[in-house]
């Protein structure tokens, strides 16, 4: 016990299993806390990181930064102890744990339309109407934008200046309009990256992670989401010969990022792999062939996988199991 990060009692789940060695996070089925908010819409085309979540600009309460703390130590634990979280937080996130600052182009990323907007006031650049005559750029912009600017979660407007709601932007004053924006914009969540960096400190000297980029920092908490099928082989344990085995590989290996992760949840429990499926054992336990779909043993990340005599077969068995059983729990 003594050489646990943590521990964790489930109450009030039906589903019964073994406490196998690793940790299943059933993440892609967990509600984030409020302190996230996913306004990176999976709907949206107008940005990169669709389906992540940032942080909630809305000012934290005591209780939102000891959350944010909690939740900085568990990314300090992940990366002592080479476990993965379902943290799908957006790209700004990872660069303010590194103490990095996005630039406006970074934070396209997570609102191009808002990071657009900024960019077309700031260079007179409306795709259409560019280059406009001051006049013309008045009449446009002075009755609809004010030294206002809506926050990242749409629930409310900020000054970005003592009273910017009595003034409206003008072609003269369309720099300074576009240098406090993207300064509000690039800083609304300095309060809250903050708290993350003070939870992570106490568990991982900051100082140590300053040679990482965010991407890099990013796949050491959450993992890959397209692994690859060789470096997952090659810390693989299969029990028995047979060639459903080979088709297992080569299904596996046509498989999209959607569908690994689809996978990976169906067979142990958490939607990524740890980068370059470092330290993982995958069991496959062939068992006889009944017509039945595979089982998984997600505690053990072990699969129990039938005798089929064709690849085709398996990947419509397998494809089944992991679009339709997703669910540990029984009732």
């Amino acid at each position: 016990a003594a050489a646990r990060a943590a521990a964790v009692r489930a109450e009030a789940e039906a589903a019964a299993q073994a406490a196998g060695s690793e940790f299943a996070t059933a993440g892609a089925r967990s509600k984030p806390l409020t302190m996230f908010e996913q306004f990176c819409k999976q709907t949206s085309q107008d940005v990169f990181d669709r389906g992540s979540w940032m942080l909630n600009p809305a000012p934290p309460t005591p209780e939102t930064i000891w959350q944010l703390q909690v939740m900085g130590a568990l990314i300090g634990l992940c990366l002592r102890t080479r476990a993965t979280l379902p943290f799908e937080l957006a790209v700004t996130v990872w660069q303010g744990l590194l103490g990095e600052t996005c630039t406006l182009a970074e934070y396209e990323r997570v609102d191009k339309a808002q990071a657009d907007f900024v960019a077309r006031v700031r260079d007179n650049s409306d795709p259409n109407c560019p280059n406009m005559e001051e006049e013309v750029y008045n009449a446009v912009y002075g009755e609809l934008v004010d030294f206002t600017i809506a926050r990242s979660d749409q629930q409310t407007k900020v000054d970005l200046k003592p009273g910017g709601a009595s003034q409206q932007l003008t072609y003269a004053t369309r720099h300074e309009w576009a240098a406090l924006a993207e300064a509000y914009l690039v800083h609304e969540c300095d309060v809250q990256l903050a708290a993350l960096r003070a939870g992570l400190s106490q568990i991982v000297p900051l100082e140590s992670l300053y040679l990482l980029t965010p991407t890099e920092l990013e796949r050491l908490v959450i993992g890959e989401k397209d692994w690859s099928v060789l470096d997952l082989k090659r810390g693989a344990e299969v029990r028995g010969h047979h060639e459903a085995v080979q088709y297992l590989w080569e299904v596996l290996g046509e498989f999209s990022p959607e569908e690994k992760a689809l996978f990976c949840r169906f067979a142990w429990g958490r939607s990524r792999m740890p980068e370059r499926c470092a330290g993982v054992k995958f069991i496959v336990e062939l068992v006889p062939l009944r017509g039945q779909l595979p089982v998984a043993h997600t505690c053990f990340f072990q699969l129990d996988l039938p005798r089929y005599t064709s690849k085709e077969v398996l990947k419509e068995k397998l494809l089944s199991a992991i679009y339709y059983c997703k669910d540990m729990d029984l009732t």
